[in-house]
């Protein structure tokens, strides 16, 4: 069998899959093909075929191309995973939120988990690989380094589409971007600042990161969580309208603000308030998700 009358018959039928030119990784799924392709290759038999087999063949094989497209989104998938390390502390929300992210889509990956609070971020080794000091940090396999948790969360978003997670039209990604960005302003730095702020650990390193010695503010810590109270508030008339933060789809900006509400319960000391009914009915819902209780 040729394989210019492979290529030539794929392009030919579009609804044939392109064994050769769709990263295949081997001819294994084809060889049933084999035989009947190279019968076609000769001359006399090609023009038979298209009249008699084709449209028949055409039909049967729409299920195939389905399976055999969903092959490559795993091999992909498959790839995807052998080649990133992620360093995090899934204690930590900004890393947690990675991880719920990771978990919706069905993305694993080396994970390599550091102590913040006995500093392992702020190692010779790992400042090695981001002098920053961040977590969470994604390295490839070709040595890129991408820290930032959206950032981390946008290379997963694009390289494994579904399902999607940070919006799905220009409006609609515009929205989630807009309600992911309002759940870190006005909810996420409002509980790291009652928290870092207030935590001894923390005295000397009231900033995150490689940033020297800084001191904490005890002020800060009331301003975080009257900050948390307000976030409460608001969250809680948005909620009341919509299934989910940024509409009726589970997206990053749930991921964010569940993770906001889970270290300000816990690490802040700010529970959601009782009056706050829907945010409670939202948090219930969302908590009970795989990628959540994972």
């Amino acid at each position: 069998m040729s394989a210019n009358f492979l290529r030539k018959f794929s392009r030919t039928f579009p609804w044939c899959p392109d064994l050769f030119d769709n990263g295949c990784p081997d001819l294994s799924y084809s060889s049933f093909l084999i035989p009947i392709f190279s019968i076609m290759d000769v001359p006399i038999f090609s023009p038979i075929f298209s009249i008699f087999w084709i449209p028949q063949f055409a039909e049967q094989t729409v299920q195939s191309r389905c399976m055999l497209a969903h092959h490559f989104d795993e091999t992909k998938l498959n790839r995807l995973e052998n080649k990133v390390k992620l360093y995090g502390n899934n204690m930590a929300p900004n890393p947690r939120r990675v991880h719920i992210f990771m978990a919706e889509k069905g993305i694993t990956c080396e994970n390599v988990q550091l102590d913040i609070v006995k500093g392992e971020n702020l190692s010779d080794e790992f400042l090695a690989i981001n002098p920053r000091g961040m977590l969470p940090t994604l390295v490839l396999d070709d040595g890129t380094v991408i820290d930032e948790t959206v950032a981390i969360c946008r290379y997963f978003e694009e390289t494994q589409p579904e399902p999607a997670l940070m919006g799905t039209d220009p409006v609609n990604k515009a929205l989630v971007e807009s309600k992911q960005r309002h759940m870190e302003w006005d909810g996420l730095l409002g509980a790291m600042e009652a928290f870092r702020n207030a935590f001894p650990g923390f005295a000397s390193r009231g900033l995150g990161g490689n940033v020297g010695t800084v001191e904490a503010i005890p002020a800060l810590v009331e301003r975080g969580k009257e900050t948390l109270r307000r976030f409460y508030e608001r969250l809680d008339g948005q909620l009341a309208a919509s299934k989910f933060i940024a509409g009726d789809d589970f997206t990053i900006a749930d991921i964010t603000a569940l993770c906001t509400i889970d270290f300000a319960a816990g690490a802040a000391r700010v529970p959601i308030p009782e009056e706050c009914a829907n945010v409670s009915r939202w948090h219930t819902e969302v908590s009970a998700r795989p990628s959540i209780q994972g």
